[in-house]
């Protein structure tokens, strides 16, 4: 079959047979290179590494040896996706042996510029890389990635170009997702360009997002606003004084809200909360605060303030706000993550405990995905705890993904049949045998 028959038949797929259409088609065509180098992709993409290796070292070797000569497109995709599996394997100077590579190949190299930027980087070559961010920028701003936009912003700020760092943070923050420190970056950022005001609350959103995760001292914040406001009326800077009197108000009953003229993210989110903390929410507050998610959605607690809002007025109709406890799941773990599971469970029937166990289907897939990549048996506990509890649809979707999973993958099959004959709960073993059979 040609290649552009091939290419033609991919198209034909929607995306959830594509996987399984290039992974039969590989396995009939042994010495077909795109089907390869397209499942080392997917591999990658799926966080499936060791899958990707093994698909992309078969894709090199038709390279090296088929007397078909690969075009500038394929060798530069190849030596690209070598170049992202060092990567993620933290192996930046094999990664920049290939990037390179990519990068030479003429006319389609220099669109892999962005990931040469952001190894330049992290080898400490922030000089090169800042050249070559800049030069592919110039010609590629629409395909540049917010991991990619979030190296040449700082790249961009540690050599004090704060006008071009502006415009990069303000493409970020309509992109990219929230990470820890950049409200400080973006604090400096807006500083230098004489915007007091959202300097001061991007400050905020650090100390927000960190109070997630456990590092919380709401007393001591709440001191060293007090002391900050003091500075910002000795340096007769009422821009700042009024955004940390914003903040402060979350913190203390005797601080009221001020009123500031912005539309900066940071503020509408305070406006919410202080409204959420002070059982002031009206019903057009929910609109008003959902324009502010994508800015927000690496937040749990922006998440759960919305549900927990909604609920306490009493919820007639699960079906929108089952994703916003969804959400929060699917963020890193939080001091939100097990209240999310649990108010869900129940939504869904489950006892407390049995929520405790709720697993969504990404996370179903994640742990089958790292089990195929390991082989490590134990990594299937959580689904077998999970797949335990009573009939729910997250169940049945669970069991649906394992069928098709274990269909596909020999080594989970056979994980799969080994436990249907050795565990000793006729509800899970029901369910395993329902899976393989």
């Amino acid at each position: 079959m040609e290649k552009n028959e091939y290419e033609e038949l991919k198209k034909s797929k929607n995306d959830s047979d594509l996987y399984e259409f290039i992974y039969m088609y590989e396995l009939e065509h042994p010495d077909h290179f795109a089907s390869k180098l397209d499942l080392a992709k997917l591999n990658l993409f799926a966080g499936n590494y060791s899958e990707a290796w093994k698909y992309l070292t078969r894709a090199e070797g038709i390279a090296k040896t088929s007397e078909k000569k690969l075009s500038n497109q394929e060798l530069s995709s190849m030596y690209g996706t070598f170049a992202s599996l060092y990567v993620v394997s933290n192996d930046y100077n094999q990664a920049k042996t290939y990037i390179d590579k990519a990068y030479d190949v003429p006319k389609f190299g220099e669109q892999f510029g962005f990931l040469k930027g952001r190894i330049e980087a992290e080898l400490g070559n922030n000089e090169d890389a800042l050249k070559v961010f800049d030069k592919t920028y110039s010609k590629y701003s629409a395909q540049i990635s917010p991991d990619e936009l979030r190296t040449y912003l700082y790249l961009t700020a540690n050599f004090a170009n704060y006008k071009k760092a502006l415009t990069l943070l303000e493409k970020y923050f309509k992109t990219g997702a929230f990470f820890p420190g950049l409200g400080l970056l973006a604090s400096g950022i807006y500083e230098k360009n004489n915007d007091y005001t959202k300097s001061v609350l991007s400050a905020f959103l650090d100390y927000e997002y960190n109070s997630c995760y456990g590092n919380k001292n709401d007393k001591k914040f709440s001191e060293n606003l007090k002391t900050a406001i003091k500075k910002a009326q000795e340096e007769n800077n009422p821009d700042a004084q009024k955004a940390l009197q914003a903040i402060l108000s979350l913190y203390s009953k005797d601080v009221e809200l001020p009123i500031i003229d912005t539309d900066f993210f940071a503020y509408k989110y305070i406006y919410y909360k202080y409204k959420y903390l002070n059982f002031n929410l009206e019903p057009n507050d929910a609109t008003y605060y959902l324009s502010i998610e994508n800015n927000m959605k690496t937040f749990p607690i922006y998440y759960w303030i919305l549900w927990d809002s909604a609920s306490k007025n009493g919820i007639t109709n699960y079906t929108n706000w089952i994703p916003v406890l969804e959400k929060i799941i699917l963020l890193s773990s939080s001091d939100y993550t097990e209240k999310a599971r649990i108010a869900l469970g129940k939504i869904k029937g489950l006892s407390e405990n049995e929520s405790k166990k709720l697993l969504l289907p990404v996370e179903v897939q994640n742990y089958v995905n790292s089990f195929i990549s390991t082989g490590d048996e134990k990594i299937l506990g959580p689904i077998y705890e999970f797949i335990s509890v009573k009939d729910c649809d997250y169940v049945f979707t669970a069991l649906s993904i394992l069928k098709r999973y274990s269909k596909t993958y020999p080594l989970l099959r056979k994980q799969l049949t080994d436990n249907a004959s050795s565990i000793k709960s006729s509800r899970l073993t029901e369910r395993l045998e329902f899976i393989i059979n």
